[in-house]
């Protein structure tokens, strides 16, 4: 197995306080996953060759029909949220917009607005501080190359966009240099605010377009899913490489109702597969779910059998959704990553790295500590903290010999509707 680290590592005291710091949270950020690296050398390897995809269709060069995603599984502790950051740093790096979103109640899987909101909020711009709708809108060209195909592509195989989007995109490009405060509605419009039908038409009006568009209101998830196709070309034009948004924690799928895990599996498949409409957007996507959740929600539940009989028997779910929600449980089944446990080498590289850091943070020389016994079961963020922890207490005491035990922690898959009532989902 290759340990892969990150050569552009930051150093420094403060750096290896923030680190470390994340490390004793179990929070991974920029410095701690770019000084440890990661050892998932196979998801990485597949994840570079998606990048590079993705980078060949935001250049117009290719749109092939292949898959957009990866869905890494692993136990509790193993290291997911780590790599899903180690990944984001790794695409800002070659000129991708990363986000990261992870799955929860305010943002349950099977609800795209909330998702996509999240995703637009929390998206880093490379070498850009700013927010991210604002950093793109700032960057489009509108005499390039990149901008000109943007246009063409909405005009025909882009057709089937929300008009109010290529509207608001013309409008964009009419006052980018004058109505600061208008260009800053439309830049939060992309970004999932609400805009007047009434307004756009009498904007349009005002501009003679308006019989150049079809302005309708439409279902949100239908214009949310317009929206991800709109402004993942949008960032293209601005001159990035692409989108990569990071799905965290989607084992959460199994606290919904059977009815809601259905939309979330059908969402499960466009994240992987490509939007349905959209299939060569220049997005890429990494889903990370527990190993355990086919045996503890797909089998133990027979969701393989009720979520189908559940839709069907839903006057809302079209047939498609109904497809979706199939392919999306097979691949959760079939198409895992799983995460490969640490070797005792990989181990031993971890142990020297955080004990240099923890040296370098609290500028003392760490003494060797024991740890937790290694054992096959152990997760890789039992085995940091065990470690953090004994070098925390001896810095306090050195004359203090710790001794650490540690516990599996079982992640709880069994249902809760409080989630968002099924009536108010799309």
């Amino acid at each position: 197995m290759t340990y892969t680290r990150h050569e552009d590592r930051p150093t420094g005291t403060v750096t290896a306080l923030r680190a470390l710091e994340a490390l004793r949270a179990g929070v991974p950020n920029r410095e701690s996953v770019l000084h440890l690296g990661t050892m998932q050398s196979q998801v990485v390897e597949r994840y570079l060759a998606n990048l590079e995809i993705t980078a060949r269709r935001a250049n117009w060069e290719s749109m092939d029909r292949v898959p957009a995603g990866l869905l890494i599984a692993g136990g509790f502790g193993s290291g997911k949220s780590h790599l899903l950051e180690y990944l984001a740093q790794r695409a800002l790096q070659q000129n991708f917009v990363a986000s990261r979103v992870v799955i929860s109640k305010e943002t349950p899987l099977y609800n795209l607005s909330a998702v996509y909101r999240a995703a637009i909020n929390d998206a880093r711009v490379p070498g850009r501080p700013g927010s991210a709708i604002t950093e793109i809108g700032t960057g489009l060209q509108t005499e390039s190359l990149r901008f000109a195909q943007l246009y063409r592509w909405l005009a025909t195989d882009g057709s089937f966009v929300d008009h109010r989007l290529t509207a608001t995109l013309r409008m964009f490009e009419q006052f980018a240099s004058g109505d600061e405060e208008f260009v800053d509605k439309i830049l939060q419009f992309w970004a999932g605010d609400q805009f007047g039908v009434a307004e756009i038409r009498r904007r349009l009006r005002e501009a003679g377009w308006l019989g150049e568009y079809n302005i309708r209101s439409t279902r949100e998830d239908v214009l949310c899913r317009d929206r991800l196709s709109f402004v993942s070309r949008l960032i293209a034009a601005a001159g990035y490489s692409g989108w990569v948004i990071l799905l965290d924690e989607v084992e959460l799928i199994g606290r919904y109702s059977l009815l809601q895990r259905g939309r979330a599996y059908a969402e499960v498949a466009q994240w992987l597969q490509g939007l349905t409409r959209d299939p060569s957007a220049p997005i890429t996507t990494v889903l990370t779910t527990v190993d355990d959740f086919e045996s503890e929600v797909l089998v133990a539940r027979n969701d393989l059998e009720k979520v189908p009989s559940r839709l069907s028997l839903t006057a809302q779910a079209s047939p498609q959704l109904l497809e979706l929600a199939n392919r999306g449980m097979e691949l959760l089944r079939d198409h895992q990553m799983h995460l490969e446990p640490p070797t005792n080498e990989e181990l031993d590289r971890t142990y020297h790295a955080i004990k240099a850091l923890h040296g370098e943070a609290l500028r003392w020389s760490p003494p060797d500590v024991q740890g937790i016994e290694r054992l096959p079961s152990n997760r890789m963020r039992q085995y940091v903290r065990a470690w953090i922890n004994e070098w925390d207490l001896i810095y306090l005491d050195p004359s203090y010999t710790p001794i650490t035990l540690s516990t599996d922690v079982k992640v709880d898959l069994g249902e809760n509707i409080q989630v968002e009532d099924e009536a108010s989902s799309p």
